[in-house]
């Protein structure tokens, strides 16, 4: 268990300043070099103050996330979240689960209808 004097004063600074600068759209590759050395530098910083058991691998990801983005491009042109939200909203309009297409089916064509009319 922590105790007061493990923990920075409040006011302190922040754990690193890429989290007090303001967020910008378009990076380079020398800036993304700084932002995976800062990820694993707050990171190491975190597990200071927290026990490992609070690290999980979604926590290690962070480290990888700079990488991906240098080889792939930005995330959001591949993030599943939004058709992984969508699919739940679609998997709602149905209440027998033995048979999902014919209910969603019908549910999305009779919502389509309704804000076309509307």
């Amino acid at each position: 268990m922590a105790t007061p004097h493990t923990f920075p004063p409040l006011g302190s600074a922040p754990v690193s300043p890429a989290l007090a600068r303001p967020r910008r759209a378009r990076c380079d590759t020398v800036k993304l070099d700084e932002l995976e050395n800062e990820a694993a530098t707050i990171l190491c910083q975190l597990e200071m103050y927290f026990p490992h058991s609070r690290f999980d691998i979604m926590v290690h990801l962070i480290i990888h996330l700079v990488r991906e983005i240098k080889c792939c491009g930005p995330i959001y042109l591949r993030w599943m979240y939004p058709v992984e939200q969508y699919m739940k909203i679609l998997k709602g309009y149905t209440k027998n689960l033995q048979c999902l297409e014919a209910p969603i089916v019908e549910r999305y064509i009779a919502e389509e209808v309704t804000e076309f009319c509307s």
